[in-house]
């Protein structure tokens, strides 16, 4: 698998070039990239790497290492709600949820009064970022229900 990868090597340098526009960096993005995809490699998840999987992974490698040598951290509270500050998580479980919003929306609507995002990303294998969009899309779909109800 590496050999393969090795085979356009100067590809990859190029590509890199193209994320971070230093030489020195780039080779040790590339660098890094060929560890990165054995080890994945390794695990046995993926055997064959294409051309933009291996871009992607070199650009978030990249975009990880930027964000901790700049210390551009997010506040990554688990027990914080997903809401914004001036919103208040609302309490679901016990309303009757209208036909508006869909069953998948009335369970993580249901399950974030229980357990955080994060919580549900590692017990149901669910992005957490597709929970927030999902939560937002509830609540908003709940909103106008609301309006239309008054």
């Amino acid at each position: 698998m590496i050999q393969q990868l090795a085979q356009k090597h100067a590809t990859w340098v190029r590509m890199a070039r193209g994320i971070c526009r230093n030489a020195y960096v780039a080779d040790d993005l590339v660098s890094e990239m060929y560890v990165k995809l054995h080890g994945i490699a390794e695990r046995g998840k993926n055997t064959a790497f294409n051309d933009p999987y291996v871009y992607h992974t070199m650009k978030h490698i990249y975009i990880n290492d930027y964000i901790r040598t700049r210390g551009l951290h997010a506040d990554l509270n688990e027990n914080s709600p997903i809401a914004d500050a001036e919103e208040e998580l609302q309490d679901y479980a016990g309303m009757d949820l209208p036909d508006c919003i869909t069953w998948v929306e009335k369970q993580i609507l249901l399950l974030r009064q229980e357990i955080s995002g994060r919580e549900i990303e590692r017990e149901y294998n669910i992005n957490y970022q597709k929970v927030h969009r999902i939560e937002k899309k509830a609540t908003e779909k709940l909103a106008q229900w609301a309006k239309l109800q008054a």
